[in-house]
């Protein structure tokens, strides 16, 4: 069992969210509300150059739902590209599972020299998409599933 100096170093804080790509926002939304008793908590577009540096893709737009349960444990992110050619598609698809850290660039150093790839830079999320914004990085694993770190202004919120 860890002391408590190990868990307060631990750099994985919590599963932050799920990713899900979807045809349909408001079909999806509905789903996952009704089957997970969520409640809708930010709905926008999300554009401009964090997020084409974040995609790698000039232009790239896309929907974004956030979807809370009752407890704020379960945060489920859906993103619809009304511009397919604006979705990544093949490795850089971006359905993932995204993961809350205290130091960014420490985990992400350590991803990559156990094996991972960085899929673009670290980027900064505008205070106009999210309140209080978040330092955010896509890497793939060795078998090149997608995953997210996320470094949010302490302390850590519940749920967005």
């Amino acid at each position: 069992m860890p002391n408590s100096d190990q868990a307060r170093f631990d750099p994985v804080a919590r599963l932050d969210h799920v990713n899900v790509i979807v045809r349909d926002m408001d079909r999806a939304a509905a789903f996952y509300s009704a089957v997970f008793t969520m409640t809708e908590t930010l709905r926008k577009t999300l554009s401009g150059p964090w997020f084409e540096a974040l995609l790698e893709r000039s232009g790239a737009s896309a929907d974004c739902v956030i979807l809370v349960d009752a407890s704020k444990r379960l945060r489920i992110e859906l993103l619809r590209f009304p511009d397919r050619t604006s979705a990544p598609d093949g490795p850089q698809a971006i359905g993932h599972f995204a993961v809350a850290v205290d130091d960014i660039a420490a985990t992400r150093a350590r991803a990559l020299a156990a094996g991972g790839v960085a899929v673009g830079p670290v980027v900064t999320v505008p205070d106009s998409v999210l309140p209080r914004g978040k330092l955010m990085c896509y890497l793939r694993d060795p078998d090149g599933a997608l995953f997210e770190l996320a470094q949010y202004p302490q302390p850590l919120p519940s749920a967005v």
